[in-house]
């Protein structure tokens, strides 16, 4: 559901599961739960941003938060893969949206030196897109701009989409900060048609597991 777009159907499934099992017993799958309504939080407060519903938005960065943090503690007693990277990254993008930076530094350095030692390029990306805006939020447009430039240069053709519309995000505002205008545009136009890509994307996996559900209704009826 989240990769098809519909955020908030799956952040209300996620949120019943943790509902009725988060009491239990701490478990990779709650950590994985707790983890993933961090990041959909983070998502969704990133497309809510200048659109005007504020309150909403400070509901969800709380959720996540609270999640994040869950998911955090978790990681003390549970086995967590790549989630030792994933987790802090989340978190400390999360914190860092809530605008509080000096919380979100030592996660976001912790993640991004972790997901390095271990080879993990798309983490890599995608923490050193949250280091550029930390270094925006603190006022070092100049610096975030370097970064976030650099960040592009380096995942060319490779870049996760998700990743790239933020880095030129990043670059937009960045510049925008620097006066930039003519180069500001450019990453504006580029962030939009890559989210254009990406919610057509979306549409076309939705309207195919409509279909899909469509006939096997169809098929159980008959």
């Amino acid at each position: 559901l989240e990769r098809m777009g519909d955020s908030w159907r799956a952040l209300r499934l996620l949120g019943d599961a943790v509902a009725v099992y988060g009491s239990q017993q701490p478990s990779h799958a709650l950590l994985v739960a707790s983890n993933a309504i961090c990041a959909i939080c983070v998502g969704l407060a990133h497309r809510l941003r200048d659109a005007g519903d504020d309150h909403e938005r400070a509901a969800l960065l709380a959720q996540g938060r609270r999640e994040g943090e869950r998911a955090l503690a978790l990681l003390k007693q549970v086995r967590g893969d790549t989630y030792d990277v994933a987790v802090p990254g989340n978190l400390g993008e999360l914190r860092l949206m809530q605008g509080d930076e000096q919380a979100a530094r030592p996660l976001l350095d912790s993640a991004l030196a972790l997901a390095i030692t271990r080879g993990l390029r798309s983490h890599v990306w995608r923490i050193t897109a949250s280091r550029a805006d930390w270094l925006l939020a603190t006022g070092l447009a100049g610096a975030a701009h370097d970064l976030v430039l650099g960040l592009i240069a380096e995942m060319g053709e490779q870049a996760p989409q998700q990743t790239l519309i933020r880095a030129h995000d990043t670059a937009y505002r960045a510049c925008r900060a620097l006066g930039r205008s003519g180069e500001a545009l450019h990453h504006l136009e580029q962030a939009e048609r890559l989210d254009r890509k990406r919610s057509i994307g979306q549409l076309r996996s939705q309207s195919q597991l409509f279909v899909t559900r469509t006939e096997a209704d169809r098929a159980h009826a008959d």
